[in-house]
């Protein structure tokens, strides 16, 4: 007996290397695999799936949110860069008049200023922000969206990978902030000379972090996700290691 169950792993490993090939498999049933060999070789596939395509599925998911989120990045900047040699500043936009408690008026900015630089399959009131249920939701033909409200500042601007602007969850929700001077809070955001760009803390929370590392520890954990996609793109819009893919907004 103990000279068996070696064999019938050996067996088995060389029966996952070459089970692949039609040819091999086909005489490998003709040498005469019991049914009990068979039902082990079975049962080591069942394990090293059960170990590896949770892995690959969440490997397949960040592939997806990295590409999806740096092509909105770069997108929606181009958008306001468009727009504002069109309409100049956005701070010439009237962002300030006090409305943002208004779903027009996040509907008229979006008309006048952003949505003929950009493809798109909808605008709705989305009512999915619990301190704003006025903002307006753009859906793309990726299948993601992004809720916006706007206000005196420039405003806040919300990405979704799935679309659903309801999961607030980091592998899914992403917070940027649109400022109406491409170089003002140069605190906040460093030499980034983007309109649109990753939300980060202010001065009441410490300094702007400078490194993958500091980001993570301080803005983005399984206690907090506020600031996620500023350590992403500290990370050279990469996923962090240790990144809290499914903590959820709290």
């Amino acid at each position: 007996m103990n000279g068996t169950v070696p064999s019938l792993i050996v067996r088995g490993q060389n029966f996952l290397k070459n089970v692949v090939n039609l040819e091999i498999l086909e005489r490998v049933f003709n040498a005469g695999f019991t049914l009990a060999e068979v039902l082990i070789t079975l049962g080591i596939i069942g394990v090293v799936a059960a170990m590896t395509i949770p892995g690959l599925i969440t490997k397949c998911e960040q592939i997806r949110t990295e590409t999806r989120l740096k092509k909105f990045y770069s997108m929606i900047n181009q958008t306001v860069r468009m727009s504002s040699a069109d309409n100049g500043e956005p701070e010439g936009w009237g962002l300030y008049d006090g409305k943002e408690h208004d779903y027009r008026y996040h509907l008229n900015i979006l008309n006048q200023y952003f949505l003929p630089y950009m493809k798109y399959t909808k605008v709705e009131n989305c009512k999915t922000d619990p301190m704003n249920p006025y903002t307006a939701c753009v859906y793309f033909l990726d299948g993601s969206a992004m809720r916006v409200k706007f206000d005196h500042f420039g405003g806040t601007i919300n990405y979704f990978i799935d679309g659903d602007s309801s999961r607030r969850i980091a592998k899914n929700w992403f917070y940027f902030e649109f400022h109406m001077v491409s170089d003002e809070y140069s605190r906040t955001v460093g030499n980034n000379k983007n309109y649109v760009v990753p939300r980060t803390w202010g001065e009441g929370m410490g300094k702007v972090p400078k490194t993958v590392s500091e980001c993570m520890n301080k803005g983005c954990n399984k206690n907090k996700i506020l600031f996620c996609t500023k350590c992403i793109e500290l990370n050279s819009w990469k996923i962090p290691e240790n990144y809290p893919w499914n903590s959820s907004l709290k």
